[in-house]
């Protein structure tokens, strides 16, 4: 069983820190110190795609841990069908190890960034949208939220995200399935042909009905859309009249 700490606390974009017993267990990226003095440790593990972690008490190394992204099977499909939406650019952004961004983004054909901190995931952000892109973030993690409030569009992984990444976000995906996204942005696209097909029947019924009652072509109450089909948008869709 694991003990209950005394106090814990988080260590921004970096790990995570607890006091228990007068001793202080820290869980957060190597430092250059670290590197240096564990190399021969380190560097094999993140050749290997792996990010690593120093645990260390009261400030000393004690131990390694090193962790590795598994490529979910749907993933590449997903992005395929999003790139086939038109979707100009992706880009995975990362606090992992440069080595560990690398291989998995090489699997799945994209550009990556690593090695960040929350803020630099911010400007990143904010880098394409003084561009003029509209940028659409996911992402389940602490570090991800700056990033994902300042997106246009927030996407959070419902299941395995953070309480935070998913109260910024716009949208909260129920399980994590990245082909949820591809079908969230056709989603999306339909509902607006949808609403700007609305918005031009109603632009042309108004002009015409106007123009034919300016030179006395209708009677005096010609009747409204709402008139005609109490549920306008639902009719639009199903043509109920």
């Amino acid at each position: 069983m694991i003990p209950k700490t005394d106090v814990f606390s988080e260590i921004t974009g970096s790990g995570v820190q607890a006091e228990f017993n007068n001793e202080t267990i820290s869980v957060s990226k190597p430092a250059e110190e670290d590197i240096i003095n564990l190399t021969d440790h380190i560097q094999p593990l993140r050749e290997a795609g792996k990010t690593v972690m120093i645990v260390s008490r009261n400030g000393e190394p004690i131990g390694l841990l090193a962790a590795k992204d598994a490529e979910r099977k749907e993933v590449s499909s997903a992005l395929e069908q999003i790139r086939e939406l038109g979707i100009e650019k992706i880009e995975l952004l990362t606090g992992d190890h440069r080595q560990a961004a690398e291989l998995l983004a090489n699997k799945l054909g994209i550009d990556f960034q690593a090695e960040l901190l929350p803020e630099e995931k911010i400007e990143i952000v904010k880098q394409y949208q003084r561009k003029g892109h509209t940028v659409v973030m996911v992402g389940d993690g602490i570090n991800d939220a700056p990033a994902l409030a300042q997106s246009d569009v927030a996407i959070a992984m419902g299941v395995s995200g953070t309480d935070i990444a998913k109260e910024t976000s716009h949208i909260t995906l129920m399980r994590d399935d990245w082909m949820l996204i591809a079908d969230l942005f056709n989603t999306a696209r339909k509902t607006m042909r949808i609403i700007r097909g609305n918005f031009g029947f109603t632009t042309v019924y108004n002009i015409a009905g106007l123009s034919l009652a300016a030179f006395g072509f209708l009677p005096q109450y010609w009747p409204r859309p709402h008139s005609l089909c109490p549920t306008w948008g639902f009719c639009l869709i199903h043509h109920d009249c």
